[in-house]
């Protein structure tokens, strides 16, 4: 499972760089058409790879995928096809296609909790998936110094572990079954 399509970030960064190299070539070949695509080109880097997420999420997965569990994290979307075991999954950072996993590929499923503050908040949790030998770590839910929105651990802290449980549980029940 691939998180994130450097390639496309890569892509991304050049052109922007580019731009910023040649500014002044293209400013006196087109003029005031450059005051027009920098700013349009700023905005496609800064908010493309949200919109490019939300379109394949409205989307949504394959016709035959029968989705029984569906599951939606910080920065990424998880749906599971208990008729033919199959594991769906949309990463913010890959956002141009829903990846698919089957079940029988799938090893263990687990949470990772880290703590804060003696145990009376939750820094950030995380689901752990292990693929043909490989983990793939995705953040559910994050916390810190700057967002100012501690994850107490008696409220929401809580229910957040039970529902990640859940998810894991059901992946992990899933395949033993297989």
């Amino acid at each position: 499972m691939k998180k994130i399509n450097c390639i496309y970030y890569i892509i991304l960064s050049v052109m922007m760089c580019a731009m910023i190299i040649f500014m002044k070539e293209i400013i006196m070949t087109i003029g005031l058409g450059y005051m027009i695509i920098s700013p349009l080109y700023t905005l496609y880097f800064l908010f493309s790879q949200n919109i490019i997420y939300a379109v394949v999420k409205k989307k949504g997965v394959k016709d035959n995928f029968c989705i029984t569990h569906q599951y939606k994290f910080e920065w990424s979307m998880f749906w599971i096809d208990a008729q033919h075991n199959e594991l769906a999954c949309l990463c913010m950072f890959n956002p141009f296609k829903v990846q698919y996993v089957s079940l029988s590929h799938v090893h263990d499923a687990d949470i990772k909790v880290r703590y804060f503050s003696h145990k009376e908040y939750i820094s950030y949790l995380s689901f752990r998936l292990y693929v043909d030998g490989r983990r793939h770590s995705f953040r559910i839910k994050t916390s810190g110094r700057y967002q100012r929105a501690w994850i107490g651990t008696d409220t929401y802290g809580k229910e957040l572990i039970q529902e990640v449980q859940e998810f894991a549980d059901i992946l992990n029940k899933r395949r033993k079954s297989m």
